[in-house]
């Protein structure tokens, strides 16, 4: 009995002191917090490089720009000059042969609209009458018709040149201070951006003019 109690005690004692290690064991294992983990992103940066020390040169600096705001109401009152004030004179050319022509074809079809209308009422009031090409009046009734459809056309033709002439002259206005140089290119590629806690992947923009 004694023996048995004797080995009851001593497994005890070593169970107890096996639980003793494993805590101090636990204890001395330091705790692993998450940490919280930054992703990497991807970022753009836009640089634009000047030449001669962050300053345009001065021949892009002495570049006129004009109003687009006159070069339409120089336009709207005579039309070409908003032309001429953008220092584009050969669109003249353009812009009064166009309109002398549709002016001489909406006369031409004017006279020819009066001549079929007159025929048209002498050969409704005398059946009698001889027109032009021995003409019925239906048929000079539908001749006169179509006169003044030419007619009409080309007045609405016109007042759309005479719109056109006022848009070219704004937008060429605006388009003054753009610049299409040689020298212009544009180049992309990759980076690393370091900060204190991470590192990020990015891309660089770069335009030389």
């Amino acid at each position: 009995m004694n023996l048995y109690r004797g080995l009851f005690c001593l497994a005890g004692i070593l169970l107890m002191s096996i639980g003793v290690s494993e805590a101090q064991v636990q204890d001395s294992v330091p705790q692993i917090k998450p940490s919280t983990t930054v992703k990497p992103t991807l970022t753009v940066k836009d640089t634009v490089v000047i030449k001669k020390g962050g300053r345009l040169s001065n021949k892009k600096r002495k570049r006129r720009s004009n109003s687009p705001r006159k070069a339409l109401l120089y336009s709207a009152a005579f039309p070409g000059f908003g032309q001429i004030y953008n220092r584009k004179p050969w669109k003249l050319i353009i812009i009064y042969g166009g309109g002398a022509l549709l002016g001489l074809e909406i006369n031409r079809q004017h006279q020819r609209f009066l001549q079929f209308r007159n025929e048209y009422v002498k050969k409704s009031q005398d059946p009698n009458y001889e027109a032009s090409f021995n003409l019925t009046a239906e048929n000079l009734k539908t001749i006169q018709d179509q006169a003044k459809r030419d007619r009409d056309f080309m007045i609405i033709l016109s007042v759309l040149v005479y719109g056109l002439q006022m848009v070219d002259a704004n937008v060429d206005a605006h388009l003054m201070d753009f610049d299409l140089n040689d020298d212009l290119s544009f180049r992309l590629e990759p980076t690393m951006e370091s900060t204190p806690f991470s590192n990020f992947a990015a891309l660089s923009l770069t335009l030389k003019f």
